[in-house]
Order: structure tokens, then C-alpha cells, then sequence
């Protein structure tokens, strides 16, 4: 502190400045004299700083950990005295009481409950989070997309309850392909349709008109549908054939997806079509197979993918040509389907159906004792190392599954269903369900269970007993069909 008249230091406590003597003012002495008070305040306002920090870190920690635990945690619908919860699908045991009238799969960290036919929002710490609407069902196949019933009518909404469909169609068919879902809504009286395909609860490709999966898991293609055209997309909205061809066909060749537009302003005598160009997996142009060239190939259904084998007709007879035109199993069937990226196919004689190999060579024959069940020809299944499976009936009810090279992997009294395309349901003597593997023939889950059901989004399957009125239904045991693992419910 300096003396105002004259600048001569001060020590502080000071009443009259040592060399010019002029009072000093009270302001200064008190400027000076609170020092320690305003270090103190300094000190208690560093202190609140650091508190709040603190406080805002460790709610960013329980933020943190929250969403980890809510990542982190898998939960299945399970039932008990008629009302649902969940349990943890790695350990069984009850997560969420079960005291809602009905419940959706979980997709992601959101599913929906029932109480009193309103469905509410809940994430998998059992939190509700809000009302979604009243409906009679709902089943969730991708996350924060619902299908909806209501007086046998169908619809979309979301998440917030929004409406992406109203409820007025007949039925809506879902299908997938990885992580895309697609949703098909049709009314079959006056024949509308409307078409959403979702990755998450993202929506792709919605200015096309229709859109159909191509067979192909680990890398979906699309077919697009604009007018009366058709093209093809892949992925996130890239489109790799573009809609000006009358109808597309997939093909494979050496492990790589090619594509086939056809044009219809010219024909041949196999069909109204002929070779627009082809196109590679990113959209480029390539070369056309001069199997495409000849006259008598048979073209398949726009969804299959086709292998490098193709069927050709020959004055009324089925043989297979590859994609240089070389024909590699002479015309000698009555009827035959392509191979589908499979070592072997469905072919018919004068006398039977038959399965073949790639050099014509038959591997099963079906007698005449056995006739091709319900699921036909279009349930020619891709396995693993390219084998597929057929279900076929015989006239006194047992089942069969056969593999590509003629082994019966399964045979049972009755063959339900299909779980997806590496399981079937089954069912024995004694009525008891159980689930088969079409790849190996083992039981997964033995036949020791009243009846089985699909989750409906997810790859589990619960299965169930009824109690001892034979009325309420009690899921005991799940199994994931893509992990192969099962999980008990321990309550």
C-alpha cells in the first residue's frame, strides 16, 4: 500500500503517513484489513468449484454406467400366473417381474408392455417411459419400429407412438436380411401394397415402389421397383443396377453376385426377355455369360440367387450349362431348378423327383411311397459347405430330412416346422416338441416339451409346458439358434 500524497510505502497499519503526515484515509486501512476475509472467500469458492467438478463427474460415472449396464444387458419375455416379465437371457434369472398382460422382444434397449391393453415403452432396467397407444397385439422385429394389431387390422408405429402406418391392412409380411428389415403391408381385396425397409429405425430406399430381398445374407441386395422398371441396391441406399430394366436376375459366378437386366421389346423361345447388359456387386458393367446368349436357358425367379450352373431346355428336356455356354449336364430331365449356390438340386424324371449333383449324378431318389411335403420345391435350404436339406412325406406320415449327398440326417414321426434355415421343429410319438439340426441331424433340444414358439425379431425360440389345469403356458427353457447356446429360467 502506497501513501495518495505522496507515494511513500506503507506498512499497513499505519493512521498518518510517516513522511509527509497527511491522514490516511479509512477507505485504505479497510482496503488493506480484509485481506484474510477475502482469501477465505477465495478458498470457499474453489472449495464449491471443486464440489460441483466432483458432482458433475460422478453423475457423468452413474450416466456412464447406466448406459454400460443397459448395453450390456439381454433380456427374454418369460411368463408367469398368466402375466409376463423377463429374465436375463445369459443367466435365466428374473429381471423384470412379470406383472404386464403381454410383452415384444426386446430390440436394442427398448421393448413394449402391456397393461390393460395400453402398451407402454419400457427399457431393460424395467423403467416405463411412456404410453404408445392402446392396440390388441404388437411385435417389435427391429428397434423402435412396432407392427401393431387392432380388431384383426394391422399397422406401423414408432417409439413415440407416431403412426407410420395406419391400422387398416390385412396383414404385413416381414422378412430379413442382416440387420435390414423388411416390412410388405397388403390388402388383398383391393390388391394395395406399401413397402418400408429399415435398417435399426432408419428407413432406406422409401421413393421406390417395391422392394424384394435377394437370397443372399452376408451381403443384401434389394430389388427396386419404380413403375413398371426394376434395378437393384446394396446397402445404405447404393444402387448398383438402376430401374430400367423390365426384370433382373442375380447370378454367381467363382463366390462373386452379378446381375442380369432384361429387356422386353425382344423374344426368344424360352421367354419374352432378352440381355440388357450385366453388372458386377458395385454397379460396374461387365461382360455378358454367353450362357445368357443361348436361346434355351431358363430364367429363375428374380429373388434366388442363381449358382454357375444354369438349366437350359432342350427340345422339352432339362440340362445345365455354365456360364460359358458349355453344357455341362446334358438335357435329359423333365423338369429341373437351378442350384442356388448349392452343390446339388431338385430334378424330376418320367419316373420320380431326384436330387443331383453338379455332374448330373443322382444322390437320392424319392420312391413311390414318398411324395414332396408342404414345404415343396421352394424350401431347398443352403447349408453349410453348400448342402442343403429337402423335406419330403411319406404316405403313412413319417418325415424326413435329406442332405445333398443322399444321407437322411433326420427322420421323424412329424417334422413341425422350420426354426430358420439350419433348424426344424419336431415332434415324436408322445406328442412332445422338441428342435432338430438339419446341418448335423442332432436334437439341440430333446423332445421333452408341450410346444415351442419363435420370438418374434430375435433368433430365440422358448419352449413350454402347460400346468397342471392344462391352461396356463410357462416358458422353461430358450435357446438361440445362431449362438447354439440355451438358458433355463431360473425364478
Amino acid at each position: 500500500m502506497f501513501c495518495s500524497n505522496c507515494g511513500q510505502r506503507l506498512a499497513g497499519q499505519e493512521k498518518f503517513c510517516p513522511k509527509c503526515g497527511v491522514p490516511l484515509e479509512k477507505e485504505m486501512q479497510e482496503n488493506f484489513e480484509p485481506q484474510e476475509k477475502v482469501w477465505k472467500s477465495c478458498l470457499f469458492f474453489k472449495m464449491c468449484c471443486s464440489l460441483l467438478t466432483i458432482g458433475i463427474c460422478l453423475v457423468m460415472i452413474m450416466v456412464v454406467y447406466r448406459e454400460i449396464k443397459m448395453t450390456l444387458t439381454s433380456l427374454l419375455p418369460y411368463t408367469e400366473n398368466g402375466r409376463w416379465g423377463y429374465i436375463s437371457s445369459k443367466t435365466g434369472k428374473v429381471k423384470i417381474d412379470a406383472i404386464y398382460d403381454n410383452v415384444t422382444a426386446f430390440k436394442g434397449k427398448e421393448a413394449l408392455a402391456n397393461r390393460g391393453g395400453v402398451w407402454i415403452l419400457i427399457n431393460v432396467l424395467g423403467e416405463e417411459k411412456k404410453t404408445i397407444g392402446e392396440f390388441d397385439d404388437a411385435e417389435q422385429y427391429s428397434e423402435g419400429i412396432y407392427v401393431v394389431t387392432k380388431d384383426e387390422y394391422m399397422g406401423m408405429v414408432d417409439r413415440k407412438g407416431s403412426v407410420i402406418e395406419p391400422i387398416e391392412w390385412e396383414s404385413i409380411r416381414v422378412s430379413k436380411a442382416g440387420d435390414y428389415i423388411l416390412y410388405i403391408c397388403t390388402n388383398e381385396k383391393d390388391g394395395d401394397k406399401q413397402v418400408y425397409l429399415y435398417q435399426g429405425d432408419v428407413r432406406l430406399y422409401k421413393q421406390y415402389d417395391n422392394i424384394e430381398l435377394l437370397a443372399t445374407e452376408d451381403n443384401p441386395f434389394f430389388c427396386l421397383h419404380k413403375g413398371d422398371k426394376i434395378g437393384v441396391g446394396k446397402g445404405n441406399e447404393k444402387v448398383v443396377v438402376p430401374c430400367v430394366y423390365d426384370a433382373i436376375y442375380p447370378y454367381e459366378i467363382d463366390n462373386h453376385v452379378y446381375f442380369a437386366g432384361m429387356l422386353e421389346n425382344e423374344q426368344n423361345s424360352s421367354n419374352q426377355y432378352k440381355i440388357g447388359s450385366c453388372f458386377d456387386e458395385t454397379g460396374k458393367r461387365c461382360k455378358t455369360p454367353n450362357v445368357f446368349v443361348m436361346s434355351k436357358v431358363l430364367m429363375e425367379d428374380t429373388r434366388q440367387m442363381t449358382s454357375d450352373l444354369f438349366p437350359i431346355d432342350e427340345n422339352g428336356k432339362v440340362g445345365y450349362a455354365d456360364a460359358d455356354g458349355n453344357i455341362v449336364i446334358p438335357p435329359q430331365f423333365v423338369g429341373g431348378l437351378g442350384f442356388w449356390n448349392s452343390d446339388c438340386t431338385l430334378a424330376s424324371t418320367e419316373e420320380s423327383e431326384v436330387i443331383i449333383d453338379k455332374a448330373g449324378k443322382i444322390v437320392f431318389e424319392l420312391d413311390d411311397g414318398w411324395t414332396i411335403g408342404d414345404y415343396g420345391f421352394w424350401n431347398i435350404t443352403n447349408m453349410a459347405a453348400k448342402e442343403w436339406t429337402l423335406i419330403v412325406q411319406e404316405q403313412f406320415y413319417d418325415e424326413i430330412v435329406v442332405r445333398s449327398d443322399g444321407e437322411i440326417l433326420i427322420n421323424n414321426m412329424d417334422i413341425v416346422d422350420f426354426g430358420n434355415d439350419e433348424y426344424v421343429f419336431i415332434r415324436n410319438a408322445n406328442g412332445k416338441t422338441g428342435l432338430a439340426n438339419t446341418e448335423c441331424g442332432y436334437n439341440e433340444v430333446e423332445c421333452e416339451w408341450t410346444d415351442a414358439a419363435l420370438i418374434p425379431g430375435t433368433d430365440w425360440i422358448y419352449f413350454y409346458d402347460y400346468d397342471a389345469d392344462g391352461e396356463k403356458i410357462e416358458p422353461q427353457y430358450y435357446f438361440n439358434m445362431s449362438l447354439r447356446e440355451g438358458v433355463a429360467v431360473d425364478s
